[in-house]
């Protein structure tokens, strides 16, 4: 008889110490859901930003195929080429693996038939548009966050060709 009340005081602390109370259970809870909600907007932003720099990478890649042009432009023919402007049609802008993925999406994220125009300036810097022109090539189009613009310049001389 005598271990009978040992065996009710280690039965009691065996209760005492089992499970979670419920304001620890709705704790855990809390903080498990704010991480949740946390990885979602990290993973909401990364793909936006990917979507960002896919349109940058398109719109880089048809001014590069724009300068390209222009660059086997003999030098006395560059000054024609001041006030031009072309249209980059988003189904069919260059892409680094030969593909038709150069499209740029528009506000809401989805990729439409919207063209990027571009514009071509050329200016002389020094003054003497017979010894060096500058030429700005600017494409524009409507991104994921409103109006985007990138230009690229060239800069050639008689001397160079």
């Amino acid at each position: 008889m005598e271990h009978l009340p040992d065996l009710r005081r280690r039965l009691r602390r065996r209760v005492r110490c089992r499970g979670l109370s419920l304001l620890e259970t709705v704790v855990a809870t809390a903080i498990l859901a704010v991480g949740v909600a946390s990885l979602t907007s990290v993973a909401a932003t990364s793909a936006r930003l990917h979507q960002s720099g896919q349109q940058k990478n398109a719109a880089l890649r048809s001014l590069d195929a724009q300068l390209a042009t222009i660059e086997s432009t003999a030098f006395t023919g560059l000054a024609a080429l001041d006030g031009q402007t072309f249209v980059v049609d988003p189904a069919a802008a260059p892409s680094s693996s030969g593909g038709r993925d150069g499209r740029y999406p528009t506000q809401g994220g989805t990729t439409s038939g919207e063209p990027a125009t571009g514009a071509i300036a050329v200016s002389a810097p020094t003054g003497d548009a017979g010894e060096l022109v500058e030429v700005a090539v600017t494409l524009t189009w409507q991104g994921m966050n409103g109006p985007q613009t990138m230009v690229r310049r060239l800069r050639r001389s008689r001397l160079g060709g």
